[in-house]
């Protein structure tokens, strides 16, 4: 029983990787752009929930594969978020 629900669990994992948020150009967007104030655990949360876990803890910063998410029109690949280990707090994009 568990290993029929772990092997459901993988493939929606995937799904929400693969399936761009319809918020993701007004949060990350306004965030690259710091229009609004920056709360690390908030994006932490937000990316985190729409993306599966952080793939690497490396550099200050959690990072998150975005699968097939674009911004403005260009290919965003991953998304970073800063941890606590600094005063800065930031997030980032890889953008084609």
């Amino acid at each position: 029983m568990l290993a029929a629900l772990l092997a459901l669990a993988g493939p929606a994992h995937a799904q929400t990787q693969d399936k761009q948020p319809s918020t993701f150009g007004p949060v990350i967007g306004a965030a690259l752009l710091c229009h609004d104030h920056l709360d690390n655990k908030y994006f932490y949360t937000w990316l985190k929930t729409h993306f599966g876990a952080a793939y690497k803890h490396e550099g200050g910063a959690y990072w998150f594969r975005t699968g097939e998410t674009t911004l403005w029109g260009a290919p965003v690949t991953e998304v970073m978020v800063s941890d606590d280990t600094s005063e800065w707090v930031f997030v980032g994009a890889v953008a084609e």
